[in-house]
């Protein structure tokens, strides 16, 4: 009797340390959380009945609401919720979870090409950097890409594969677990091993402690090969303390390195963010005022005595004059890009071509120059913290936008994931050839 009574004190024990780390949210919850973000969807942001008909969003949405009528998990509700995302085709659009420092990651990067996953920058022995993951807990990774991207707008560029690096980082807390059972490939050997999940705030440290370089040019980096430079800008998204490091990085940049020949700006992968950031750069990439014209629009919504709501856009002028910075750069400018590039990233691109600043090299962007970017904004939903993002505004700069790339290349699979190892830099590579060759027949403007 004692050891029945030993056991169920165990059991207890165990079911109280569980539902400590995994808290469970009532219906009425987890109802009034989707119900506030649907209001926020039909109010706040742009008409979504410009995606889908009202017909099919409602149909979601109930089917939605009819499977909230239980317990759940935050990973529970997210997996329910997310999948409403998926009728949007505009990355802006997102349901992800709040980070904080003790929210749960995986210890290491993870690379999405295709349907394949690979470790980046792993902050434990027991899994190896720049090996292959084919399963986690005896799901093989292709199955998990194809489930993870229904919580992700319809986006067909390579910019999809960014969001789920996003989501397998964030898988502890999906699926609500602590640890996994991976299976990897390296140098064509197999092997399973165990891998625990790691609280966000360690994992920082971690980084910091063993990739000290990457960390440092994890935004912004230069470097210079002999009369060449190389500067890497991964985000515009700086804003508080970021945004005077970016201008005053910007400014060291160009003033210590005022006799180069050429200058390369990468903004592979960029993530957008700002647009008054890429008005900075390009202060330093001129020797005359440059004059953007663009529009932008955000939605301002009239409630009606019969208690719907008249939606109208409200139409402003964005067209700031481009004045030459005091150390800006006189010699040839080369932009290198990639279809992972996104937002405020592609908006860069389009004028850095229109308005003649240099040459560009890569592969071209597929995402559309106009795009919902303009006032986008970021909610937390009140019981399970959940964030969501909702774009209220979009910018346009002509009807029908397109971007052209003077030296396009395409890379193949295995060379883009080399790339994104920090293998070998194909790309990089082309750039410089490019340089060469033009150096050598008299130079390009």
């Amino acid at each position: 009797m004692k050891n029945i009574q030993k056991w169920i004190s165990i059991l207890l024990l165990l079911f109280a340390m569980i539902s400590f780390n995994q808290q469970l949210f009532s219906p009425e919850e987890l109802q009034k959380d989707f119900e506030i973000y649907i209001n926020y969807i039909l109010k706040s942001g742009i008409d979504p009945f410009e995606f889908v008909s009202q017909e099919k969003f409602y149909s979601e949405v109930n089917r939605i609401k009819g499977q909230l009528n239980k317990p759940m998990t935050k990973g529970e509700f997210f997996k329910t919720v997310a999948p409403i995302i998926h009728i949007f085709s505009d990355g802006h659009y997102g349901v992800f979870f709040n980070i904080t420092p003790d929210i749960l990651v995986m210890p290491f990067e993870p690379v999405v090409v295709g349907n394949r996953l690979f470790v980046k920058n792993s902050l434990v022995t027991e899994l190896e950097n720049k090996v292959e993951i084919l399963k986690i807990d005896d799901r093989n990774v292709e199955e998990i890409i194809n489930d993870l991207k229904l919580f992700l707008p319809k986006i067909s560029s390579d910019v999809l594969f960014k969001h789920l690096e996003d989501l397998i980082k964030l898988f502890p807390e999906i699926e609500d677990k602590n640890n996994f059972k991976v299976l990897i490939k390296t140098n064509d050997i197999k092997k399973v091993i165990k891998v625990n999940a790691i609280k966000f705030e360690e994992a920082i440290k971690k980084k910091k402690e063993l990739y000290p370089e990457e960390w440092k040019k994890r935004k912004l980096s230069f470097e210079r090969r002999r009369d060449i430079g190389i500067l890497k800008i991964s985000t515009f998204m700086y804003s508080y303390r970021w945004l005077t490091y970016y201008k005053e990085f910007l400014n060291k940049t160009f003033s210590e390195n005022e006799d180069l020949s050429d200058l390369i700006i990468d903004l592979r992968g960029n993530s957008g963010g700002f647009l008054d950031n890429v008005w900075e750069l390009f202060k330093y990439l001129t020797q005359n005022p440059l004059q953007i014209y663009l529009v932008g629009y955000t939605c301002k919504n009239i409630p009606l005595s019969n208690g719907k709501i008249k939606r109208t856009l409200e139409k402003y002028e964005l067209n700031p004059k481009i004045l030459p910075a005091r150390h800006n750069f006189n010699g040839k400018i080369w932009l290198l890009v990639n279809n992972r590039m996104f937002s405020a990233a592609v908006v860069a691109t389009y004028f850095f071509k229109k308005l003649n600043v240099g040459k560009i090299i890569g592969k071209r962007p597929r995402e559309p120059v106009n795009s919902l970017g303009a006032a986008l904004g970021k909610y937390i939903l009140p019981n399970t913290k959940i964030l969501v993002l909702i774009p209220g505004g979009y910018y346009k700069v002509t009807d029908n936008p397109k971007i052209e790339v003077d030296y396009e290349k395409e890379l193949t699979e295995e060379e883009e994931i080399d790339y994104l190892l920090g293998e070998n830099d194909v790309m990089l590579d082309y750039a410089f050839e490019i340089i060469n060759k033009n150096t050598k027949g008299g130079g390009e403007k």
